[in-house]
């Protein structure tokens, strides 16, 4: 960190009572968000309460700092991305109030999602609905004034808001509402100031409000002026709604809710063709429609590829898809109402081939999940080219969708570039994602080319280039174009409540806005390897200087300053091709990773560190609470960003790009991130983009233990089998001082391990020694007897040393479901917890001997079972990651968890059912693993 950077951290810790960071690799975790682009802040403040939002702001004021406000970090276009302080209000801001009167109180970093579930028991919701709804803030949805599939019932967030608390770039604390503008009471300050400036302001152009350029679009975009004046009144909480965080600080919100509807219907109409899914939105006529969202055949098809359960219900073939939802208080009523929508639009030659209706709630949840979760899934895809982000809030009078769709098909084709098509078609908002790769000098040409040419296209057909989103990064050099006189009043407006500049600056309010290819996200694996240098005021790329595309490229990015004012020493010029110099490794170590990081875990040519870390798109899912998804419980629980599954991705990607300094992969710092994985390989299983996180945090911990070594408790905690060993010898030694306060005590002070948890005792009999008196361990004695089925029982160290009578009860079922039982003595525990820490070197000395084991009783036939979830969790993925072979690969395509294992007989019809009544309860812990 430098001086300065160093100096701002100093100075806020005394000043706030929540957290401030400027280190290197906080700054890393908040360069980027759910965009394509990447800017390296100053340092990261997450508040606790408004006064410390005041006190933040007063400071940046003083020193001319520009200040960032963020959400969840779910943006598409950047816009809470820059060279200043970012706030993050999500780590501590969540406070949720009552309802009263149709009416909630919520801070800003309330999670939309969040919000319903804690009003639903009141029979409430908040209506708009982004599709990231899971994970994006309460402010962040007010600063771009986000809506989403439900706009045409509940309309958008500004929509919704009733009042605002906000903090002015001075510091000033106001309550923003509806505000009398043309009182004789002149205020020098306070609301009541803003709303007399405001409310002349836009009296003076009244003219300019009633000429929108986009008339015939349902929503505008820039500020919402043209809702602020009533008279004389003045909605000054609307004017902060789609500001984007440029004229003030949203800090808590008190936003109108409806009443949960009875009934929600819910219809899927397959098209043989995309314009006549199109055009039939335009037959829908007056029916009171919740919702109507497109999706094109391309995305059809991922769907089935990825979820089987859509397989069925998504016929071959289909070219489009509209979800349509209508709501009411009788089922009967509302199936109705979707067959007649169905009869007719076959009647008016609109032809639908297949449709599935419901008004089940649980069946309707399932077919919503099509519309909320096949973008961010579409980074499941294998290869470089990727679903990019950039032109995704195109909207267009909704009458005239069917021929701005032929034609965006039309230019694709001629650029040549493959994407997907999203539509909210009732409102005409059109989500176009275009696969191009990131690294590739010449895709990033046909990136700002094709935004060119789409956004021309919009504008010809009277509509938005940013609606539901903001104009960001991604869209502020089309600011002037799309707004025309509209501007000049937007930054007077910005003049007004944030004369200084230090709002969100660099987006579409700066004389200088940046162009679409500007601070783009450093990816690894480049294929062509360029570093930047900056001259004076143009981007000259060095290196490769041959190469045609890079040139062309340098040509059509000219330096930027992200502040209006040239002095305020917070330039943005950041270069636009990403630093793809090898990070070199240390002497004496071969590097085996393509980017020449020395990788100690076996990464594959397909799995490769740099690739799975370029794979995480920073959607931030990973960041819900949701009950029904199984995301990082720590995560949960801490709620900060570094705790996170994408914060790993991140910080291992500004590694392999050269945006960290590789020394930071073994420092104390990066480990105490790391630690906050503890390896339950949950959001592996449920990310969209099916991103390895697990394996890339392990890579951070065996880096830090090959510079470092392990600490003495995570020494303690890795050998705990060769503890139990020995404590097994002499049980009542070992079991009295496992009870015993004092060398709880002891225990608690020297590693770590809590006093007040209560920890298993130790046995005296193993199990693998009662397997041998069994004569289990030999896997000759029925072969050729048993043709059914057998399995390898890997007991790992619970069992062995601890409840030797668990694995005896699994024998009786086993064998009273007539499984053959082979328990070798020869295996040894799983090591999950020496490799989950790190240890790799020691890990993969001592499993080479289950490796060995349990492959070749694959090979004879057995499958391998196990009654604790972290061994099978081990076998299956851990293993793999030490060693990439036939052995590892048969282990882990053959190992079971042994709930799942009898579940899959029973589905089989194989489980004897011959149950008997017990009189006792049972309570069932589902565990992570």
């Amino acid at each position: 960190m430098d001086p300065e950077q160093f100096r701002i951290q100093a100075d806020l810790r005394g000043l706030i009572d929540g957290d401030v960071n400027c280190d290197p690799l906080f700054n890393q975790l908040y360069a980027s968000d759910a965009s394509i682009y990447e800017v390296q802040p100053l340092g990261v403040a997450r508040p606790r309460t408004t006064r410390d939002v005041s006190e933040l702001l007063k400071y940046c004021s003083q020193n001319r700092i520009a200040v960032f406000p963020r959400g969840g970090g779910s943006g598409l276009a950047g816009q809470a991305l820059g060279r200043g302080l970012v706030i993050d209000f999500s780590r501590f801001m969540r406070r949720i109030y009552p309802p009263r009167n149709g009416l909630v109180r919520v801070q800003c970093g309330v999670v939309q999602a969040d919000l319903n579930r804690s009003i639903e028991y009141h029979n409430l919701l908040f209506g708009p609905d982004p599709a990231t709804r899971s994970v994006s803030s309460i402010g962040s949805m007010l600063s771009v004034d986000a809506s989403g599939s439900h706009f045409p019932r509940y309309g958008s967030a500004g929509d919704c808001v009733e009042s605002l608390q906000v903090v002015l770039a001075s510091g000033e604390v106001v309550e923003l509402s509806k505000h009398a503008w043309a009182s004789d009471h002149v205020e020098t300050s306070g609301a009541q100031h803003l709303a007399r400036q405001v409310g002349m302001l836009l009296q003076q152009n009244s003219a300019l409000l009633l000429r929108a350029p986009w008339a015939d679009v349902t929503r505008g975009c820039g500020y919402r002026v043209e809702k602020v004046l009533d008279g004389e009144q003045v909605n000054m909480a609307r004017l902060l709604c789609g500001s984007e965080g440029t004229l003030g600080v949203i800090t808590e919100a008190t936003l109108r809710v409806d009443e949960i509807p009875k009934v929600r219907g819910l219809i899927l109409l397959f098209f043989a063709r995309l314009d006549t899914a199109a055009k039939a939105v335009l037959d829908f006529g007056r029916e009171e429609i919740a919702a109507c969202d497109l999706m094109d055949r391309r995305l059809l098809e991922i769907v089935r590829e990825t979820e089987p359960v859509y397989e069925s219900i998504i016929p071959r073939g289909a070219e489009a898809m509209l979800l349509v939802e209508l709501q009411g208080d009788e089922p009967l009523a509302v199936r109705t109402r979707l067959m007649q929508l169905l009869q007719r639009l076959q009647r008016r030659g609109k032809p639908v081939v297949s449709y599935r209706l419901t008004t089940d709630s649980a069946e309707r949840n399932m077919l919503w999940r099509l519309a909320r979760r096949i973008i961010p899934r579409l980074h499941r895809l294998k290869g470089n080219l990727r679903p990019l982000p950039f032109v995704e809030d195109m909207s267009v009078p909704p009458k005239r969708l069917p021929d701005f769709l032929r034609e965006v098909q039309d230019i694709l084709k001629v650029e040549r570039i493959t994407a997907t098509v999203f539509a909210h078609a009732l409102q005409g908002q059109l989500d176009v994602r275009p696969f191009l790769d990131l690294a590739n000098t010449g895709d990033q040409l046909r990136l700002a080319s094709l935004s060119e040419t789409l956004y021309e296209k919009v504008l010809e057909f009277g509509g938005t280039i940013s609606s539901d989103h903001a104009f960001g990064l991604s869209r502020a050099g089309w600011a002037e174009k799309q707004l025309g006189p509209r501007l000049e009043l937007c930054r007077k407006l910005k003049h007004i409540f944030d004369p200084e500049g230090i709002l969100n600056p660099g987006k579409f309010l700066s004389p200088t806005p940046p162009s679409v290819i500007e601070n783009l996200r450093r990816v690894p694996k480049l294929p062509v390897k360029l570093q930047t240098m900056l001259l004076g005021k143009e981007m000259i790329p060095v290196g490769n200087a041959h190469d045609a595309a890079a040139v062309e490229l340098a040509r059509h990015v000219p330096a930027i300053s992200s502040l209006a004012r040239p002095d305020s020493g917070l330039s943005d010029l950041a270069p636009i091709l990403p630093d793809t110099t090898p990070i070199k490794p240390p002497s004496g170590v071969e590097p085996r990773d393509k980017l020449s990081l020395p990788v100690l875990l076996a990464w594959g040519s397909d799995e490769s560190l740099a690739y799975t870390a370029r794979s995480c798109n920073g959607c931030g899912r990973c960041r819900t609470n949701a009950a029904v998804e199984r995301m990082c419980p720590m995560f949960r629980n801490h709620k900060g960003e570094e705790s996170s599954p994408r914060a790993k991705a991140n910080l291992v990607r500004g590694i392999m790009t050269g945006a960290l300094d590789p020394e930071l992969l073994e420092s104390q710092e990066l480990k105490a991130i790391a630690d906050l994985c503890f390896n339950c390989h949950q959001c592996r299983m449920e990310c969209p983009a099916s991103v390895n996180i697990p394996k890339l945090v392990q890579e951070i911990k065996a880096q830090h233990v090959a510079g470092h070594g392990l600490s003495l408790s995570e020494r303690l905690l890795n050998r705990v089998d060769s503890l139990a060993a020995l404590g097994s010898r002499f049980p009542h030694v070992a079991n009295w001082a496992l009870g015993n306060s004092a060398m709880r005590w002891i225990l608690e002070k020297t590693f770590g391990i809590a006093g007040s948890r209560k920890l298993p005792k130790v046995t005296r009999r193993t199990f693998l020694k009662w397997a041998a008196r069994e004569k289990l361990n030999r896997s000759e004695r029925n072969s050729g007897r048993n043709s059914g089925r057998k399995v390898l029982y890997f007991v790992d160290q619970y069992v062995n040393w601890h409840n030797p009578l668990l694995g005896r009860a699994l024998v009786e079922v086993l064998r009273h479901q007539k499984v053959e039982v082979y328990i070798p003595t020869a295996q040894t525990p799983s090591y999950m917890a020496m490799i989950a820490s790190g240890d790799i070197a020691r890990a993969r000395k001592l499993v080479k001997t289950n490796i060995r084991l349990l492959s070749d009783a694959v090979r004879q036939g057995y499958e391998i079972v196990t009654t604790e979830p972290s061994a099978a969790l081990c076998l299956r993925e851990e293993y793999r990651n030490l060693f990439q072979d036939e052995d590892t690969e048969l282990i882990a395509a053959h190992s079971h968890e042994v709930c799942s294992y009898l579940w899959s007989m029973h589905r089989q019809n194989e489980l004897e059912l011959d149950f008997k009544p017990v009189s006792m309860s049972v309570m069932y812990h589902e565990p992570c693993h």
